[in-house]
């Protein structure tokens, strides 16, 4: 097992963003940052309205091996995916 720490763009009032700022639902589907990209985003010319309402939230990732057959693999994607 592996763990690594990471962080992604988070708004004040605790709403995950995308790379455009929107909304995300998971966790996964937000934009991770470093110190650098986030400053650039928070400066740059695509900069939010309101660059102080957003911050950069902790992480933690943890890789971990598992043994399953490929099937239950396939099967897990589609539950997670919403179909099937």
């Amino acid at each position: 097992m592996e763990v690594v720490y990471k962080h992604v763009l988070k708004r004040k009032d605790g709403t995950l963003v995308n790379l455009h700022y929107e909304p995300v639902k998971s966790i996964s589907k937000a934009q991770r940052v470093d110190e650098e990209l986030f400053k650039t985003l928070m400066n740059g010319h695509y900069k939010p309205h309101n660059p102080d309402d957003f911050y950069m939230q902790p992480i933690r990732i943890t890789y971990e091996e598992v043994t399953v057959d490929v099937q239950q693999i396939g099967d897990d994607r589609k539950d997670s995916n919403g179909s099937g």
